[in-house]
């Protein structure tokens, strides 16, 4: 009994360590921290009681391998306790949790090496090792004793009082508390458990999904036809209708370059000519007066890979935080497959880590010709200096020129993403920032640095397109991937929330000589219209499964939705000047008029309480739709006819 009692308090100690001195850091007292304080720790020794019943069971079980299964318990619990000071850190640099979609990103653990330099995660070190010792200390303090122990009813009962204390503090607790303070361990297990509860509702859910993506999320103005009945995105797009917005000149038969560029947390609240406060882009402002500029434009998601999928094949990513869209067997069907029929040739160019995320794979998959990241780049640029994210953006600038030069007497698809902009925003060593109001962050300072020279790199691009004779040649679609928060709302990560720092972008569609009439669209457009858009200025036809519209016709008050399915679980949706946010976790709502409240500070839900209530009900369609067609793989028929000819050989491949 006492040996048992002393392995359940060293194995939760560190737990309750972090508890006291990280996840309660810094809460206002109030009642409900008291009773997390309660839940919590009986989280933390429930946690502890799961390993010692696995002891006690495995011992009993293979009593002939005592040796190994020390060793073996020893490295399972070490994990565990790694694990726990590895989210323990995040949370305290980041305020979000190692969620279990986040395991996803283990290979690329070397890309973030930079950025945990920033974070002064070697400060951590010593606490981790510290860690590290007690499962070792513990096993060696307690193995004969607990050998021989068996877990008795009262054992047994103890242990399930525990944790029914901590599943109610989890699920009873204000949930937005319970995220930031549970075990982390315990909220994984708290999360299949979800997982495994909505699977249970989605075989028991009637709804008709192809009636609800008819009604709520179709393309405007598009001539289509549907050919299945049980993939409801699945269409074939035969042209578009409706007044223009505005004209872009491409000749009959003329196929000029096209490259989407996507500019690393590039958004629309330091953008000079969207009115930025801080506006540190002259190169991108200068070419909106010559261009068609949409100043209400949206990412869809946060995270570059999220706006990857949203903007190429005009689809949500999943609504699960799962990756599922990175990973999903059978392919998207969009832009690379429509280019491919228009006879362009495609390439993904990328100044850093193609592995990261699996992009290589994933590109390789949607048929790209050629894949070219920060290894290629480093061949062709051997003095160019190198971080863990990758190389400074001039030379993704000098790379795509070459590129383009090289392969001009074929139209090319160009599919850029810039990386200088990301965290921990470090400039090269020869730029010169701008002269910044010293009242601002460091933080804001080195973003706004890199966010400067990111823009000094797209006029490299112009320039460069411009001397080698392919800019008149050349449609570019220039944007922001997704945006990133710098204390607005007291956060600065991106995987929190849906307000305008976190994703709205600037979109710039340019075309030297192209551009009838340069305008500014206030329209309220996102990534999902990009596929229509595109197939709308090159008349291509085809199939694809954009939900969006071509932002060429006009079309006045339709609904943008987005949604952030990490920490809180935020969807949100904008339509004319009204922004609503629903925060799943917390069952909160928000509604904003963003021509009253440019900076969401007053939320007006509690006095539109039917407004509030019909977009409630629209973005939970959205999130209920696209959570039953990925979870039923029902994106994209795998025998579509699109998948013929070479680029089905290469799924064979």
């Amino acid at each position: 009994m006492a040996a048992a009692l002393v392995f359940l308090f060293l194995m939760a100690l560190p737990s309750l360590f972090v508890r006291v001195t990280i996840l309660h850091r810094n809460l206002p007292a109030r009642p409900s921290l008291f009773f997390s304080y309660l839940t919590g720790a009986c989280q933390d020794f429930f946690i502890a009681f799961q390993q010692l019943f696995i002891l006690v069971l495995m011992v009993k079980v293979l009593p002939f391998a005592q040796g190994a299964l020390f060793w073996i318990l020893v490295t399972l619990s070490s994990l565990l306790q790694l694990h726990l000071i590895f989210d323990a850190v995040l949370h305290r640099k980041t305020a979000i949790r190692m969620e279990v979609s986040f395991l996803s990103l283990f290979n690329d653990a070397r890309c973030f090496w930079d950025s945990a330099k920033e974070k002064k995660i070697w400060r951590f070190i010593p606490g981790a090792l510290l860690f590290l010792s007690f499962p070792l200390f513990t096993y060696w303090h307690s193995w004969e004793s607990l050998r021989t122990l068996s877990l008795k009813g009262e054992w047994l009962l103890f242990g399930l009082l525990l944790g029914v204390v901590g599943v109610a503090g989890h699920f009873f607790l204000p949930k937005k508390l319970s995220y930031g303070t549970d075990h982390i361990v315990f909220q994984h297990e708290m999360w299949y458990l979800k997982k495994l509860i909505r699977f249970i509702k989605r075989k028991s859910d009637r709804t008709d999904l192809g009636y609800l993506a008819r009604s709520h999320f179709q393309s405007h103005n598009e001539k289509k036809t549907a050919p299945s009945s049980e993939y409801p995105l699945f269409k074939y797009t035969q042209g578009f209708t409706g007044d223009k917005a505005f004209n872009i000149r491409v000749d009959e038969g003329e196929s000029p370059h096209v490259i989407f560029l996507f500019l690393e947390s590039f958004r629309a609240k330091n953008v000079g000519t969207l009115g930025a406060e801080k506006g540190v882009t002259p190169h991108f402002d200068r070419l909106a007066k010559e261009g068609i500029l949409f100043t209400d434009f949206y990412a869809n998601s946060v995270r570059t890979s999220r706006s990857v999928v949203s903007s190429l094949f005009g689809v949500p990513s999943d609504v699960d935080a799962s990756e599922q869209a990175a990973r999903t067997e059978a392919p998207f069907i969009g832009i690379p497959q429509l280019m491919h029929e228009g006879r362009y040739q495609t390439s993904y160019l990328h100044n850093g880590t193609v592995e990261f995320e699996n992009q290589d794979a994933f590109f390789e998959l949607h048929g790209y010709d050629a894949i070219h990241g920060k290894e290629e780049m480093m061949r062709a640029f051997p003095e160019a200096p190198v971080s863990s994210w990758g190389l400074p953006d001039e030379y993704l600038m000098h790379y795509t020129a070459d590129f383009l030069e090289k392969h001009k007497d074929h139209p090319q698809f160009l599919t850029l993403f810039s990386i200088t902009n990301h965290h921990p925003w470090n400039l090269p060593e020869h730029y010169k920032p701008p002269t910044l109001p010293p009242e601002i962050s460091r933080t804001y300072k080195k973003y706004l640095s890199t966010f400067h020279y990111t823009d000094a790199c797209l006029g490299l691009l112009i320039e460069l397109l411009k001397e080698k004779g392919l800019l008149q040649n050349t449609l570019l679609f220039i944007l922001g991937d997704h945006g990133y928060p710098m204390g607005e709302h007291g956060n600065f990560v991106e995987q929190r929330y849906l307000y305008e720092e976190n994703i709205r972008v600037p979109l710039l569609i340019y075309g030297e000589g192209r551009i009838i009439e340069p305008k500014r669209i206030t329209a309220p457009g996102s990534q999902l219209d990009l596929v229509p858009t595109l197939m709308d200025l090159l008349d291509l036809h085809g199939f694809n499964i954009s939900i969006g519209s071509s932002l060429i016709r006009e079309s006045e008050g339709r609904p943008i939705f987005f949604h952030n399915p990490y920490v809180f679980k935020n969807f949100g949706c904008r339509a004319g000047k009204y922004k609503f946010i629903y925060t799943r976790i917390s069952q909160e709502i928000e509604l904003y008029d963003l021509e009253k409240d440019p900076e969401e500070k007053e939320n007006i839900a509690p006095q539109n309480p039917q407004l509030a209530q019909e977009f409630l009900q629209s973005v939970k369609d959205y999130e209920r739709l696209f959570h039953r067609l990925y979870s039923e793989k029902r994106i994209v028929p795998e025998d579509a006819p699109i998948f013929t000819g070479l680029y089905q050989e290469s799924l064979v491949t």
